[in-house]
């Protein structure tokens, strides 16, 4: 019996953390957010737990967006969602 083929597959998870001040002005929790140099590591399994750790406070940003963005309602696709509010 031949051994099964590996396959590629996507997933995606999310580790969250408290929000930093930076956030904090808005919501709650953030999530952990790498760097790009971080990434193979992540990717290859070599990275532990210490790369799970709130983001830097100058790597997010922020800008107003419509409240629509977390509308159920709102369409899958929809290029308003991503506009600048004023």
């Amino acid at each position: 019996m031949e051994p099964p083929q590996a396959r590629a597959s996507a997933s995606r998870s999310a580790t969250i953390h408290r929000a930093e001040q930076f956030v904090a002005e808005v919501h709650d929790r953030m999530p952990a957010l790498l760097r790009p140099d971080q990434f193979d590591a992540w990717l290859d399994g070599s990275a532990g737990k210490e790369m799970l750790v709130p983001a830097a406070e100058d790597m997010p940003n922020k800008v107003p967006a419509s409240q629509r963005v977390n509308s159920s309602r709102a369409p899958d696709v929809d290029p308003t969602l991503i506009g600048l509010v004023a």
